[in-house]
Parts: structure tokens; C-alpha cells; sequence
């Protein structure tokens, strides 16, 4: 996106004449301040995992951006505006949250400049858009609205099995690295601790979860043929976990 010629001509003056080059360096040297400080505050934060959003124009072109939970939703205006090129004042801008509740209807939320969490809000039907608070069209058209909904019907002969036992992997190991070695052997040998086995029996209770996923998978599948080709699909799934470590989930799988 591109400023209006009627902004800004060649010579860097504005309609009226005045000088309007001192004014433009000002802004984008404060938005490269503030978009340098949220990369260098991310960077220097300990354990905070980066995810990549998709964030959308008003003529939904998108740009992957990287954040952390600590990302608020100003700060991913100020690198919104600075990954389209938008030379304009950040106060004219907010980041909307779109989505899309059934067929050519969608539901629009301007976020709070301090909201933070950013991609865990986000659903398979919503997105996020910079928009510009000057402007009253909806930000989304019919037809983009059923696309939206479009996406949220998800096959998981369509997915990846090598990301589905990264994720796997990723999601049994929060669990798992919270349990304490005392834990281990109050489960070991029966024994009554004030420390409690909370962490192990939720780990336990994975066990039983992942078996009910694959064996749900499996039968709900109405067809025999797409019913052979989900088991061999989870076959990769549990081949991709052993190449992983996760012999929990690998053992999970072949059980379900």
C-alpha cells in the first residue's frame, strides 16, 4: 500500500507547500523505535516461544508476523504499518479481530491496545486485519467470509504427519516437564506424599486420550478405504514421533 499522491509529492512538499519531509522522518523513526524495542524486549525475554500470525490488509493481502505472548496488540499495529509501508499516524489504526459465525456474515472486534495472547485467540475461522479506523466498510466481503469458513472444515489425511507428532510431541512434553522425580516414586511405591502425583496422572491421563483420538479417527470413518488410509497415516504419525524421542505417544498410537 502506497501513500496518495495528494499526500506527499515528488519534491516532498504538501498541497499548501510547507515542508512535510521533517515530519515524515519523525514518524518513521518513531515507529522504527518502537518496533526495534518489541524485537529487542522479545528477544531478551526467557521463555517465551515466537508464533507467526497472519495479519491482513483491508484489501486482504497478509504478512506473516512473528510474536510472543508478550505481544500486545499495539505493538503489532507499529510492525503491521512498517511490514506494508503504511506511512501514516499509528493513532489512525487498530488491530480488529474478524470472524466468521455462518455463510456471508462476519463479526468484527477492535482489540484493546494492551491485549496480549494474540495467537492463542485467534480460531480457524477468524483473522486479524489492520484497519483503518477512519474508514466504516466492513472489513471482509461475502464471498471472503465463506472462504473463512472454508478453512475451518480441516481433514487430517490433509496434515502433515510429521507436524502432527511435532505438536504432539510438543503438547505431552509441557506435561511431562513439570513432573518431579519425588513423583516417580510416590507413584513407585504407593507412598503418601505432601508433594501429591498431579503432574503424573495428568501425564497418565494422556495415555488414555491419544488412544481415544486415534481409535475415534479411525472409526468414524464410514468408507473402508479412507478408513485403511487413516491407519496408515497414523502409522507415519507414530513413526515421526519415535524419530522424535516420544515413545509415549509412539506406543499411543500403535495401541489405538
Amino acid at each position: 500500500m502506497t501513500l496518495p499522491n495528494s499526500k506527499l509529492d515528488l519534491t516532498g512538499l504538501d498541497q499548501n507547500g510547507n515542508d512535510m519531509t521533517s515530519s515524515r522522518n519523525l514518524m518513521m523513526s518513531s515507529r522504527a523505535h518502537m518496533t526495534s524495542s518489541s524485537s529487542i524486549s522479545s528477544r531478551g525475554s526467557v521463555g517465551l516461544n515466537r508464533e507467526a500470525v497472519k495479519l491482513y490488509c483491508d484489501d486482504n493481502v497478509f504478512k506473516y508476523i512473528q510474536i510472543t505472548e508478550e505481544t500486545s496488540a499495539l505493538e503489532l499495529v507499529y510492525i503491521g504499518l512498517d511490514q506494508f509501508e503504511i506511512l501514516e499516524d499509528v493513532s489512525n489504526f487498530a488491530l480488529c479481530e474478524v470472524i466468521a459465525v455462518h455463510a456471508g456474515a462476519v463479526r468484527q472486534k477492535q482489540l484493546a491496545p494492551m491485549t496480549k495472547n494474540l495467537a492463542n485467540r485467534l480460531s480457524l475461522s477468524s483473522r486479524y486485519y489492520l484497519k483503518d479506523n477512519r474508514k466504516t466498510e466492513s472489513l471482509v466481503q461475502e464471498h471472503v467470509a465463506q472462504d473463512m469458513l472454508r478453512d475451518t472444515v480441516t481433514n487430517l489425511l490433509l496434515l502433515d504427519p510429521e507436524e502432527i507428532a511435532r505438536q504432539i510431541t510438543l503438547n505431552s512434553f509441557e506435561v511431562f516437564q513439570r513432573i518431579r522425580p519425588v513423583e516417580y516414586v510416590t507413584d513407585l511405591f504407593g507412598l503418601k506424599s505432601g508433594y501429591g502425583q498431579d503432574n503424573i496422572e495428568k501425564f497418565a491421563d494422556k495415555v488414555n486420550t491419544e488412544m481415544y483420538w486415534v481409535a475415534t479417527e479411525i472409526v468414524t470413518e464410514k468408507s473402508v478405504i479412507k478408513r485403511a488410509r487413516m491407519i496408515k497415516h497414523f502409522l507415519k504419525v507414530a513413526a515421526y514421533c519415535q524419530s522424535c524421542n516420544n515413545f509415549n505417544s509412539m506406543f499411543c498410537i500403535l495401541s489405538g
